[in-house]
């Protein structure tokens, strides 16, 4: 049913993004309190797991994505160029979907959410396949009492980090073999880089990311 009614996203004209099985908008549908509670069990089905470990790598093979979920940096995208990992306390986790939840129109209690989120957790890191679980190259940010703003300031400059050093690893890679050699100049998501390149301004992106990988 998973390969049949495969899973997308989208983006509504306010900015907000949507989530789609097969044609069928589910963005407010999965976060009822049916859905919330039952989540993991489902998850930890083995032929569930392993469809949406092929469902997610195809949504990420176009590059220049950010993608959250549990086993992102650890199974779907090992590789992933930065890890970022946002943790928070129980009371916070529980205050902002009670907000969220309440803006929605979903029935909410704070306590029953506190509990349900430690007891997702548990089942989530002792499940046997794909475990949450943190990669060893991630970076942990606990933003319990942080604005958001704060963590997406946090997150972007993580990011740029990340963007300037390919940047500079793709630009001395190909000043060191020439395009005549049929040598891609990096292994990275030349896509992303070029963006940074023609941001900058810089109208040799061609040449410095020619054969995108």
């Amino acid at each position: 049913m998973l390969a049949k009614y495969p899973s997308s996203f989208g983006r509504r004209e306010d900015g907000t993004q949507s989530v789609f099985v097969g044609d069928e908008d589910v963005t407010l549908a999965i976060r009822q309190n049916d859905v919330t509670n039952n989540v993991s069990w489902v998850a930890a089905i083995p032929e569930v797991r392993t469809e949406l470990v092929i469902q997610r790598r195809r949504i990420a093979e176009k590059g220049a994505i950010i993608m959250d979920d549990r086993d992102i940096g650890t199974v779907v995208i090992p590789n992933a160029e930065r890890k970022i990992i946002l943790v928070a306390s129980g009371d916070e986790r529980a205050e902002r979907r009670d907000k969220e939840n309440q803006e929605k129109g979903i029935e909410t209690n704070h306590e029953r959410i506190k509990e349900e989120s430690a007891a997702r957790d548990c089942k989530d890191s002792h499940r046997k396949v794909t475990p949450l679980k943190a990669a060893e190259d991630v970076i942990t940010l606990d933003t319990s009492g942080i604005p958001i703003e704060d963590v997406v300031q946090f997150i972007q400059e993580k990011a740029q980090k990340k963007i300037d050093s390919l940047t500079q690893s793709c630009y001395n890679a190909n000043n060191k073999k020439s395009r005549s050699e049929s040598y891609s100049p990096c292994d990275y998501r030349c896509q992303a880089l070029q963006v940074r390149f023609q941001s900058r301004n810089i109208t040799r992106s061609a040449d410095l990311c020619w054969q995108v990988r």
